[in-house]
């Protein structure tokens, strides 16, 4: 059958009795100051915000083309996180007879609606706040641990699917995921997504292959983890060299040919040997493909200084000239053992 546009669902929205789920039938759609409602837009979906009068706000995702198995996967996804009963998620309800376009009902997706901060918003405001990063880094590092011993991977980690939320008093921020539709748990093992993730967080093989598993998450969690590092030394001069509003400092081109990259120049020499060790890690891991990942928690140990003592090596010809002052090189770096050739 044919799917709605995003024209259809705002119109059909403005009409509460279009639901049938009984808690949005009492709500409306947020607007904006013309009256229009104001989706999200993602791959295959719009994200409306539908408030009721109790207080109580939903995110109601309405999608746009069809996605194979669709109810069987939210299913299983839905099924295992209320098991695992993880500190980061958010509870959700797949709605087969959800809402009614033109006379015909579709499904949606019905999730408490998190308000916050997108990752890197919150890291624009605080990038010149060491400690807060550095916090930050040890609830990335917890929650992938988590992940891990409940079997859960994500497979969509990037910024805008990562938020940072009020806690539970005035000076605490919580870590919440959202947008689970390539979610990967134990019953769709053997299945396929139909995702890749956002190629500035993704392993190219990843991107090539179409991979889905539980290793997915394994290169966007240590892609961060690096990113934070190493903003943590260089703060704001770092992110407003990188920073393109969609990437947290590694770029697509970065992770595809690792060795034209200024970002991996700059990190693997740095003089903080955690940010070189870590970069380092990411680093090879995109030589020697997926399998080579290490967990975050073992690549985090590894604090181990400068194995080797590297030769100035000039920087790569195509570099523009405020990036060659960017990353000097002058006299012999210490750096880990596995250096790029540039």
């Amino acid at each position: 059958m044919p799917w709605p546009l995003s024209q259809d669902y705002n119109e059909a929205i403005q009409s509460p009795a279009n639901f049938a789920d009984p808690d949005l039938r009492r709500g409306e759609a947020v607007c904006n100051a013309l009256g229009i409602p104001m989706p999200y837009s993602g791959n295959f979906a719009d994200v409306y915000q539908v408030r009721c009068p109790d207080g109580s706000r939903w995110a109601v995702k309405c999608f746009t083309r069809e996605a194979p198995g669709l109810r069987e996967r939210y299913a299983a996804i839905s099924a295992h996180l209320r098991q695992a009963k993880l500190p980061f998620t958010v509870d959700f309800t797949y709605l087969e007879q959800g809402m009614r376009v033109a006379g015909t009902w579709y499904p949606v997706l019905k999730m408490q609606w998190v308000e916050g901060l997108t990752l890197n918003q919150f890291v624009r405001q605080y990038v010149d706040k060491p400690a807060t990063l550095e916090a930050l880094l040890q609830t990335w590092a917890r929650m992938a641990k988590y992940l891990r011993a409940d079997q859960v991977a994500h497979c969509d980690l990037q910024h805008g699917n990562i938020l940072l939320v009020p806690g539970a008093n005035a000076n605490a921020l919580a870590l919440k995921l959202i947008d689970y539709d390539g979610m990967w748990v134990p019953a769709l093992a053997g299945k396929k997504s139909g995702e890749v993730g956002h190629p500035a967080y993704q392993h190219p093989q990843r991107i090539n292959e179409g991979t889905y598993s539980i290793e997915v998450d394994r290169f966007p969690l240590l892609l961060v983890a690096t990113a934070l590092r190493a903003l943590m030394v260089k703060g704001r001069t770092l992110w407003d060299r990188y920073d393109n509003g969609d990437n947290m400092l590694f770029r697509e081109p970065d992770l595809r040919e690792p060795t034209k990259s200024c970002l991996f120049f700059e990190l693997i020499r740095s003089s903080d040997p955690r940010t070189a060790a870590l970069a380092d890690r990411l680093f090879n891991a995109l030589r020697g493909g997926l399998e080579s990942v290490p967990l975050l928690d073992e690549a985090m140990l590894d604090r181990r200084p400068a194995s080797a003592t590297v030769p100035a090596r000039p920087v790569p010809a195509a570099l523009s000239a405020a990036t060659r002052k960017a990353a000097p090189v002058a006299a012999p770096l210490t750096a880990p053992s596995a250096v790029p050739d540039w």
